[in-house]
């Protein structure tokens, strides 16, 4: 488990060039993006921000990012089948892939404390 958790925010600035194509024969151009700054947040284990800035990401590395829903349970609610009734969307929140116990132990636990579970959907 890794000391900190980077929280990445919406895309701030977005590199783009024309690339040439062949379309049923004829010659045409188009735009395409090939890196993007998103904003990220970093937090520590007592959910504390450490540091903020900003990350450049090609496309490739755009795949690494996971973007998901927050969900979370309050530790009472159940549905009539007696599962864990989990509150709709709190939040989005973007990190990167293998880093979900992170987020919810050093992020969402401390930002929403009245939560028992999370679940990122």
């Amino acid at each position: 488990m890794k000391n900190t958790v980077r929280i990445y925010g919406k895309v701030i600035n977005t590199w783009q060039q024309w690339e040439p194509y062949t379309f049923r024969g004829e010659e045409r151009q188009r735009l395409v993006s090939y890196q993007y700054e998103l904003p990220y947040k970093e937090f520590d284990q007592n959910g504390d921000l450490v540091a903020t800035g900003s990350e450049d990401f090609s496309i490739e590395r755009m795949n690494t990012l996971c973007v998901k829903w927050v969900y979370a349970w309050d530790g009472v609610k159940r549905n009539k089948g007696g599962k864990k009734r989990f509150d709709d969307e709190w939040e989005v929140v973007t990190y990167t892939k293998g880093t979900a116990k992170e987020v919810k132990a050093f992020y969402l636990s401390f930002k929403y404390p009245k939560a028992v579970e999370f679940d990122l959907r």
